[in-house]
């Protein structure tokens, strides 16, 4: 009679026939659970709202490309060239809230109105579009392959 033993590495833990599947099994439900969870999604929009944040204070579109220049008229009135930035107002006022199938990113009162003017433009004013407001799928994939990747590392510690 032959026996066989299977081994198998992952993560590099060894495991044998007897516990390998079982351990697989359950850190598989664990992800499963947790990216179907409430926290999975309220953590993928805070990386989605520091996103839009770091595109208002680096003056980038939601693209990651740079916005349109300030004239040097409003340089010179602002004393500098940060297109998004005067009081910090519009980059504090981006916020998360719940709602019944998720999270809404959001701009708070008061600084709805300048948001919409800099995202969209104004050509009676002569004022270019600045859409800093959104996320291209390339960038959600990169923010979700990330918290995979966080998840993935935890587990692997734990397992």
């Amino acid at each position: 009679m032959l026996d066989l033993l299977i081994n198998i590495e992952f993560g590099g833990k060894v495991y044998t026939e007897s516990t390998w599947l079982n351990d697989f099994v359950t850190v598989q439900r664990k992800l499963i659970d947790y990216y179907s969870s409430d926290e999975a999604i309220s953590n993928l929009s805070d990386k989605i709202k520091g996103t839009i944040e770091r595109n208002l204070y680096a003056g980038n579109t939601y693209t990651g490309d740079a916005v349109a220049p300030l004239a040097p008229f409003t340089v010179k009135l602002k004393g500098h060239a940060k297109p998004f930035f005067e009081t910090g107002e519009l980059y504090r006022s981006i916020a998360k809230r719940k709602i019944a199938k998720g999270y809404e990113l959001y701009v708070l009162p008061g600084r709805v109105a300048i948001a919409a003017l800099l995202n969209y433009g104004d050509p009676d004013k002569n004022l270019p579009a600045r859409p800093f407001w959104g996320l291209i799928p390339e960038r959600a994939d990169v923010l979700i392959s990330q918290m995979l990747n966080d998840m993935d590392n935890t587990y692997r510690r734990a397992a």
